[in-house]
């Protein structure tokens, strides 16, 4: 009788262990359950990858740059003479071009011209001039110009009307007119700076047109 009894109580002790292992495993597995619900990130919720954003206009490759580094190639600068009508005066038309291919930041005020010129005349006189709020600017400011976005083929266009060209350093008096100028070669000078990239710095280059002639050279006074 003790053997079967103890056989009994060994059998009972053995159905209780394998019942406590497995409320153990159930218990585990919910816990298993409970932890991938609450803690598996649903779709709307994974912050998605940044995309990486476009790169700033008017940024030019390193490489673009001449043998000597510089960028000014890449623009194209000219004059016109536009002579006055019954409605306007004489003036000069100042253009500014992108020749290249890329798009490109350019430190240049794209409003007001900031440029010399430089006429020399029949006689062999020169006259140096310059837009009259440039002028007064050079005399008693320090700025910088804000970069202006050029793509290709495009143009910046100024419009200087004679009247405007403050003489400098010369013997005649009071706004150049068109007897003043009469015959004269004119070449203007502008400076700018091309922005290859952000923090990158660039040199003020100076760009120069092909000379003009105005006509009328016969009434020069």
């Amino acid at each position: 009788m003790r053997l079967e009894t103890r056989l009994i109580v060994r059998q009972g002790f053995l159905t209780v262990r394998r019942v406590t292992i497995a409320i153990g495993l159930i218990f585990l597995a919910g816990i298993a359950a409970m932890t991938a619900t609450v803690f598996t990130p649903q779709e709307s919720s994974v912050p998605k990858r940044a995309k990486r954003p476009p790169s700033a206009p008017g940024m030019i490759p390193i490489p673009l740059s001449d043998e000597n580094g510089d960028y000014a190639y890449l623009v194209d600068y000219q004059l016109a003479y536009v002579p006055a009508t019954d409605d306007e005066e004489a003036q000069l038309v100042a253009v500014l071009s992108n020749t290249s291919d890329q798009s490109m930041a350019i430190m240049i005020n794209s409003k007001r011209l900031h440029a010399s010129f430089h006429f020399t005349r029949p006689d062999g006189t020169k006259i140096e001039a310059y837009p009259s709020q440039y002028y007064r600017m050079m005399m008693t400011a320090q700025w910088i110009d804000p970069p202006c976005q050029l793509d290709p083929l495009d143009q910046i266009i100024w419009r200087i009307p004679l009247s405007d060209l403050v003489p400098h350093l010369t013997k005649i008096d009071g706004p150049l007119t068109e007897e003043t100028i009469a015959g004269s070669k004119v070449q203007s000078e502008i400076g700018l700076s091309v922005v290859p990239g952000p923090g990158i710095s660039i040199p003020y280059e100076k760009v120069k047109s092909d000379p003009i002639t105005i006509p009328g050279g016969d009434r020069q006074r």
